[in-house]
């Protein structure tokens, strides 16, 4: 439930910040079919954390970094959704360390204070992600008749 509403939370506050400093998203980035690429590019990501043997905890951290930043380069390449993205990672990991510390919740094989050293970085591209489609919603509005309309 809790990352459910954080989704949410990040989600809306992307468009949010676009609106508070005047920017703008380029037109790409607000389509649908971007957003799904960038979807495919986070489940692929996830997917190499679970499945890939990796020799060491620091290759599969490096790794997951540099996809992560790499997949924000490629759909947003925002220095705000950059410093939005890098304080979700930064909250959330806080939030897992309470929770771990608290015994509410374990990692399988913890890498530094009970959590695991890539899970800031599927924060962060987690936040990308909520953002993008974020920014996808607010660019449609719905009518009295409950059609849904492109705004212009």
């Amino acid at each position: 439930v809790s990352f459910g509403l954080a989704g949410s939370l990040i989600g809306n506050v992307f468009p949010l910040v676009d609106r508070y400093l005047g920017f703008k998203p380029k037109k790409k980035s607000r389509e649908l079919s971007a957003v799904v690429r960038l979807l495919g590019g986070v489940m692929g990501v996830n997917y190499a954390i679970s499945r890939l043997q990796w020799m060491d905890h620091s290759q599969a951290t490096g790794a997951i970094t540099l996809l992560s930043l790499g997949l924000w380069f490629i759909f947003d390449r925002t220095l705000h959704g950059f410093g939005v993205s890098v304080l979700f990672a930064l909250v959330g990991t806080a939030f897992g360390v309470v929770l771990v510390s608290h015994g509410l919740y374990t990692f399988a094989s913890p890498d530094f204070l009970g959590i695991r050293a890539w899970f800031p970085c599927v924060l962060f591209l987690s936040a990308v992600c909520f953002g993008a489609i974020g920014r996808l919603m607010t660019d449609y509005s719905v009518h009295k008749d409950g059609k849904s309309q492109k705004k212009a």
